[in-house]
């Protein structure tokens, strides 16, 4: 057997430097970094920031941290969309893949959001829409996916650039759509004029995805062309909508500087390739031109709000939109339209771009206004693994004082008349009795809310010129409370975890008895016994602790609800976690220290033991663990492992990895049962941010392609846990520090593999595909673990 460590340094330039042109008091920073070709972004009601990542498909959910002000992004995506593949590999088509997404304006009670992608299996455009969670909204439910409506291209031969792929609901709560002319090169028969093609239109449907009948050409065609609302477009790449009059606005890369904005009107015509004849529809001229102030080529827009932002009065009620900027320039532009009655283009922010992690440009795109009333904007470009996000924030503002309520919340026998106030002179109180959080579109504080029932009122202040006031709230319990009963609370069940692995303290089973759970408020978790935790999110009905030392824990739940208190009692015990051996066939745990011998301590069968070449670059660790710093080899007999999972048609590859950088490619080998670059049994590695696998069946090549991957920037330079798991159903799981991050499926069995492989660890057998960094652990099992399998694993943690 050859273990082979052929390794070379690698570095990358990484410049993130900005060169920003912007007002006084105004700063710009990076919130969000490394993220994969981002096409597009929004904030759902309930204030996550949702991200598009266009050609992996992945769309991504950050979240706030209100007391540092900075945002992260979850590891796993809510949603992975089956955008274009080549060999498995993401094809980097201009503007195809994951192009947008828009809220459903219920979304707080149907958890819908909407997306627009160019699909792998058809080769063509589609609206889907699919629903959050119940359990976590964090994530999308597997099998929620809906297609409302397939819009194929007018030409097989169309590139997937202008592809349109903006939608977003109007005030009237349709969902409009927008395509692009596709690029195709001909426009034999004007497509984009045509009502039979979906090239270059505006498009309404409902949002279960039926066709309103009151659309402007639902008499004059038939079938899913009844959608068609507007057309005579060229590359429509974003809207927005006003929100205050409802309208929408679609920015149109069209005109000697791509600059245009179009209102959407019913029956409009837009007039790109209008080659004579009668028009159909109305003939409209653009409502703005944003190149009017400089730039180039409009990507975003979003509408400012007109009262209650933190920027000064002079931005009340503009539009500010993201200009690419040309081809040749590396820098774009972020220019704002004074208000919806005065479209003169104003420049807010020059040369705006910035360098990726291989040293190319990227420029803006997209653009959104966030709750803190910063301006967020996309910085990306057709390829890069480089794309972020920034932020405008205006930093010379006071804060609205937060709103006081009289009387104060408590229990009343009868309703009452509630009083807002804040000691900001001049600002304007924003409240609501449904339990949702104000916004500036909520009802405005003029009189004395009158309380009649049980609610609580929620509230806060905004000023233009301030920052606005932090949420306050009340809850007004009325009426006679003496057979009120508690609240029913539920810690969870009883439950046996491992040391070091996130638990999970579950109260979502508690209710309130009298059918108002809406008041079950005050949620606080309090550990009673056991060695010390720290538990997180203490104050919500889930939190969450990590046991540090085995021993039983003891956590309280206590709930109100608003008249009564009630607690309930888990216990958790905490052992150490014994690595899981059914199945395995062999194990490295690199504890030698010394010499040129890594030993087999599966204790299965004859073991395979690997010798390193004496002279190689590597160097022991202290503690366990082999660090490849450069070229070095080991020889050894043939896996074991062959013959093993051949008769099983299941595997799991596992390994604990700390890469010495997040570039290396080709991919890397980490752990390989093979012969040479093109012939293998399986092989796990490492291609740039992504960890790759490839597994030969007998529906595979040799090399065992199409590989299966992760989603890039998942790989980093910390100590890692990765587990590949192949079931004989021919279902695939990626596991990264016991989380599933990757599902896919693998047909086939393993009656193709070679008995007389080698086993590399490091490198490929040749020598010619080294990978660096420190492994502390490999495993192969000819079984499939599973998912607890390995959460025991990763919790059992390394050395073991």
């Amino acid at each position: 057997m050859l273990l082979v460590l052929l390794l070379a340094p690698c570095s990358v330039a990484d410049d993130r430097r900005a060169v920003l042109d912007l007002p006084a008091n105004f700063e710009n920073v990076v919130v969000i970094d490394n993220l994969e070709d981002p096409d597009a972004l929004a904030f759902s009601p309930d204030g996550r920031l949702f991200i598009c990542e266009r050609i992996t498909g992945r769309l991504l959910v950050a979240k706030r941290n209100l007391a540092a002000n900075t945002w992260s992004v979850n590891a796993q995506p809510f949603y992975t969309f089956d955008i274009p593949k080549s060999g498995g590999v993401p094809e980097r088509v201009r503007s195809a893949g994951l192009r947008g997404i828009a809220f459903d304006p219920n979304f707080a009670s149907t958890g819908w959001v909407y997306a627009f992608y160019l699909d792998d299996t058809t080769r063509q455009n589609r609206v889907v829409r699919i629903q959050a969670s119940t359990s976590n909204p964090d994530l999308a439910d597997a099998g929620s996916l809906e297609l409302l409506i397939d819009l194929p291209f007018n030409s097989s031969q169309a590139s997937g650039s202008h592809n349109g792929g903006a939608i977003q609901f109007g005030g009237d709560g349709k969902l409009y759509i927008t395509t692009g002319d596709g690029w195709t090169g001909s426009f034999a028969g004007d497509p984009v004029q045509s009502l039979t093609t979906y090239t270059g239109k505006v498009l309404r449907i409902n949002p279960d995805g039926s066709i309103p009948t009151d659309n402007p050409f639902y008499a004059q065609t038939n079938g899913a062309y009844r959608a068609i609302y507007a057309l005579g477009l060229r590359n429509p790449y974003t809207m927005a909508v006003h929100p205050d009059t409802g309208l929408l606005y679609v920015n149109e890369a069209r005109g000697s500087k791509k600059d245009r904005i179009y209102i959407v009107e019913a029956g409009a015509n837009y007039q790109h390739e209008l080659s004579g004849g009668s028009p159909i529809g109305t003939l409209r001229t653009p409502w703005a031109t944003a190149g009017d102030a400089g730039g180039e080529l409009i990507t975003g827009g979003a509408w400012y709000p007109s009262s209650g932002g933190s920027f000064p009065s002079t931005y009340a009620g503009a539009y500010f939109v993201a200009l690419w900027g040309s081809n040749s320039s590396s820098r774009g532009q972020v220019s704002y339209i004074r208000s919806n009655s005065d479209p003169t283009a104003v420049s807010f922010e020059t040369n705006v771009g910035d360098t990726d992690s291989s040293g190319g440009a990227v420029k803006p795109v997209y653009a959104s206004v966030g709750p803190d009333g910063c301006l967020f904007y996309l910085l990306t470009t057709y390829e890069t693994d480089g794309g972020r996000i920034r932020r405008v924030c205006y930093t010379a503002l006071p804060t609205v004082a937060d709103p006081t309520f009289s009387p104060p919340g408590a229990t009343y026998a009868t309703g009452q008349s509630v009083t807002l106030s804040t000691t900001t002179a001049g600002a304007v109180i924003h409240y609501t009795t449904d339990f949702s959080e104000p916004t500036p579109s909520s009802p405005v504080y003029a009189t004395p809310i009158n309380v009649t029932s049980s609610t609580i009122v929620k509230a806060r202040a905004y000023l233009t010129g301030y920052n606005p006031s932090s949420s306050a709230s009340a809850s007004y319990i009325i009426g006679d409370t003496s057979n009120n009963q508690p609240p029913v609370v539920s810690a969870g069940t009883d439950k046996t975890v491992f040391v070091n692995q996130s638990t999970v303290l579950d109260g979502s089973a508690t209710f309130d008895p009298d059918g108002d759970d809406e008041f079950l408020t005050g949620e606080q978790w309090r550990q009673l016994s056991g060695p010390p935790a720290t538990i997180l999110d203490a104050t919500e009905e889930i939190a969450y602790f990590v046991p540090a030392a085995a021993g039983v824990y003891v956590f309280e739940l206590e709930v109100s609800d608003g008249i009564d208190t009630a607690t309930d009692q888990v216990t958790i015990t905490a052992i150490a976690a014994r690595r899981v051996v059914s199945g395995l066939v062999s194990l490295y745990t690199f504890a030698e220290g010394a010499g040129t011998k890594v030993f087999d301590r599966g204790g299965v069968g004859i073991p395979v033991d690997l010798t390193i070449r004496a002279g190689g670059s590597y160097a022991w660790l202290s503690g366990g663990g082999l660090s490849l710093t450069g070229s070095t080899s080991a020889t050894g007999s043939g896996m074991k492992a062959a013959g093993e999972c051949m008769g099983q048609n299941e595997l799991t590859l596992e390994a604990w990895v700390k890469p010495a950088n997040t570039s290396q490619g080709g991919p890397a080998r980490i752990l390989s049962l093979s012969t040479s670059p093109f012939a293998r049994n399986f092989t796990l590695a490492q291609n740039g941010s992504a960890y790759d696998i490839r597994v030969r069946t007998n529906s595979t090549n040799n090399n065992g392609e199409p590989s299966i991957a992760t989603a890039t920037n998942i790989v980093t330079t910390q100590l890692t846990h990765v587990a590949y798991v192949r079931r004989s159903d021919g279902s695939v799981s990626i596991y990264v520090d016991g989380t599933e991050l990757t599902t896919d499926s693998l047909s086939g069995t393993f009656t193709g593999w070679n008995e007389s492989y080698s086993f590399v660890v490091g490198n490929e057998a040749t020598g010619d595909r080294e990978w660096l960094g420190d492994l502390r652990l490999a495993a192969v099992y000819c079984r499939a673990l599973s998912a607890g399998d390995v959460g025991q694993n990763f919790a059992a943690g390394v050395g073991s």
